[in-house]
This record gives C-alpha cells, structure tokens and sequence, in this order.
C-alpha cells in the first residue's frame, strides 16, 4: 500500500474539516500535513485535493487584488501561492 505525505493549505474556517480527515497541523512549519493511502475514502481525496499549495502567476500590479482575496506570499520563493480549491484566485493558477 503507497502512502503519501502531502502539504496542505486549509484556512482556518476549515480547521476541523482537516481533523475530521486526519490532517495534521506543524507548528514548526505552520502548515497543515496529511497521509494519502491508496484506500482513503473518496471524501478524503477531494478535501486534500482541494486544499494542496499552488503557486499563481501574479503581477506587481495584482498583488493587492491577490492579496485580499487570500493570496498569501512565500518569502523563500518570492511567489504568491493559495490553496487549490480557492475559486477567488482560479484566474492566476
């Protein structure tokens, strides 16, 4: 059985739908974590589907837009990224 560990983005509201699908949140890294198996239900697929980490294409003009929308940005990269599932910022993914 294949199992991967995957880096989420879950908002806060959406805490405890990620419990619910035993994710877990790191402190050290302030991101939410989850084990995939092969066997997870379909419900637990599509939650962490929706809320894996993408970087958008953003411009220095859009920032702000990007920003109120909850875009957040990544210093060690120098992107702007959200989660998967957000249909604010489906137009810079």
């Amino acid at each position: 059985m294949s199992q991967n560990v995957i880096c989420l983005e879950v908002p806060y509201e959406m805490r405890e739908e990620a419990k619910k699908n035993k994710c877990f949140f790191s402190p050290e890294t302030k991101k939410w974590t989850c084990r995939l198996k092969d066997n997870d239900s379909q419900d637990k697929k599509d939650f962490v589907n929706k809320y894996i980490h993408v970087y958008l294409d953003v411009s220095f003009d859009e920032k702000d837009d990007v920003k109120e929308k909850g875009g957040k940005w990544d210093s060690n990269t120098k992107l702007w990224y959200t989660y998967k599932g957000n249909s604010e910022l489906q137009e810079y993914m």
